[in-house]
This record gives structure tokens, C-alpha cells and sequence, in this order.
């Protein structure tokens, strides 16, 4: 399909293309010329001239506008070598959370305590999703193990002080910790083999409801051996270890029992090992 164009529109397309042509006339070129740098620069001041009569303004290399910040890049800068540096600001360090037994700790060697026979209690590290908890007085802590000390650890003042430090949410290892820095050797052993057999009873309790703290939780054992993770608890993990804590030190032999020194017992020589160690607990 061929169209046939008006004689009037050829005219009008010759007549617009020749408008302006003595505006713009310095850019044609005749055939076959050579340009020297003189005229290339008497080119380019002739279309500024034109520029600026037709209205269009040019940008002024000498004003800096602000700029937008730069966008991050959309690939994950290399960090090999050193090459490139990390994308953003470096981690914060990680935060120092402890359970209620190592900030006493740790505020009462601040203070100049001695706190020696607790030396087994370590700060824990966390980055996200830290647990708070009030600070456990050195003080009581301090009185707890003189009470054990000079009144007997089932002594009416010591059980008092007992059933106050079981009101905190302490976690297994605060309770190890505090039972072996108060108690003798011998009674050390047994609030052990006590409350050993106090968690397990609750377990089995637990595991019949379908209660989800389980033995490994109860007992620090296994999966829940370090303070930190023993400090995820729910609340009512922390009533049932503080529950079987406390009953365990409440069978201890009272103090007005005179009981054989466990470094006088000795092991028979026909005596089953079992049997000598239950020996020892009895």
C-alpha cells in the first residue's frame, strides 16, 4: 500500500525544515572541509549563544547540589582479604547476663569479699533475648553458709534462710554451687543423692501430665548443663527445681545427730562397690 502525499505537505516539510537555518547555520558542514581546533571552539561558543536565545538553560559545573546518600549495593561486598569492608556498622559485643548467684558473686568481689569458696560460678554471654533478674545479695549467701556452719544446716534460723533463697528463680547449677560452698563434705553428698531423687520424683510427675521439664532440665544434666542455657527456663521449672532443693536439704541429719565421720568409713574387702557407696548416703 503506497500513499500519495499532498504537493502542499511537501512544500510545508522543505519550509520547516529550513526554519531556523540561520540560527543554527555554523553546524553545517561542507562536504569535504577540514576542521581545525580554532573552528571547533568558535562551533561550540556559537551553540551555547543558541542554547541560551532558545531558553535552555545549561548546568553550572561550579555549584555542588547535596547529594542523596549512596545506595547499598545490590550484592553482598566481598570481604576476602581484606577487600572490601563489611557493610555497615560492627556488631555491638555481646552483653553479659548471669544468674542470680554469679552477679552476687560478682558484686561482691567488686565490693572486696571474699569469695573463694564459690569460685565455681562463671558469667555467662548472650547476644539476643536476655533475662533479667534482681541481684542475690552476697550478704545472705555469706549468712547462709555461717549459719550451716555454726548452728547446723537443719537448724530452725538455717531451714528459715533455706525456704527465703528457695522464693528466687535459681537454677540448678546456683543450687550445686550454694550446697557445696555450705555444706560439709559428708552432707554435701547427701542433699546430692537427695535431691537427685526429689527431681526425678517431680520428673516422673511431669512426664505424667504432660508437663514439658523433664529430668535433664531439672537435674542440669545433658542438653541444659551450662548456666546459660539453664536460664531459658519458664517460671515453673524454676518453682520445682527451688521445690526439690529445698526438700533435699530439709533430710539432712539434724545437727544434734552424732553420725559417723565419712572419712573413718571404709570400704570392706569383700564389699561390693554399689553397696559401700549406698552405705556412705545412708
Amino acid at each position: 500500500m503506497f500513499l500519495i502525499r499532498n504537493p502542499d505537505e511537501a512544500e510545508l516539510d522543505e519550509e520547516a525544515a529550513k526554519y531556523h537555518q540561520e540560527d543554527w547555520g555554523f553546524l553545517a558542514q561542507e562536504k569535504g572541509a577540514s576542521t581545525s581546533k580554532d573552528d571547533l571552539v568558535e562551533c561550540l561558543k556559537n551553540l551555547t549563544v543558541a542554547l541560551q536565545n532558545s531558553g535552555i538553560k545549561l548546568p553550572n559545573n561550579n555549584s555542588k547540589s547535596p547529594s542523596a546518600p549512596p545506595l547499598p549495593p545490590a550484592y553482598a561486598p566481598s570481604v576476602i582479604a581484606g577487600l572490601d569492608p563489611p557493610p555497615g556498622p560492627p556488631p555491638p559485643p555481646p552483653s553479659e547476663i548471669m544468674s542470680l548467684l554469679q552477679k552476687a558473686l560478682k558484686q561482691a568481689q567488686r565490693l572486696g569479699e571474699v569469695v573463694s569458696d564459690f569460685s565455681l560460678a562463671f558469667p555467662v554471654f548472650e547476644n539476643n533475648n536476655q533475662r533479667f533478674y534482681e541481684v542475690l545479695p552476697f550478704k545472705q549467701l555469706k549468712e547462709l553458709k555461717i549459719a550451716c556452719s555454726q548452728y547446723g544446716p537443719t537448724a530452725p534460723f538455717t531451714i528459715a534462710m533455706i525456704e527465703n533463697l528457695g522464693t528466687q528463680n535459681l537454677p540448678p547449677n546456683d543450687w550445686k554451687q550454694i550446697a557445696r560452698a555450705c555444706l560439709l563434705g559428708g552432707d554435701y553428698l547427701l542433699w546430692k543423692s537427695e535431691y537427685a531423687e526429689q527431681y526425678a520424683r517431680i520428673a516422673d510427675v511431669n512426664r505424667q501430665q504432660g508437663i514439658q521439664t523433664s529430668y535433664e532440665m531439672l537435674a542440669g544434666e545433658g542438653a541444659f548443663q551450662a548456666t546459660n542455657t539453664q536460664l531459658n527456663f519458664l517460671l515453673g521449672a524454676y518453682a520445682q527445681i527451688s521445690n526439690a532443693a529445698r526438700q533435699a536439704w530439709k533430710k539432712l541429719p539434724s545437727s544434734s545427730i552424732k553420725t559417723e565421720d565419712l572419712s573413718k568409713v571404709r570400704q570392706g574387702p569383700d564389699e561390693p562397690y554399689q553397696d559401700f557407696v549406698a552405705r556412705l548416703l545412708d
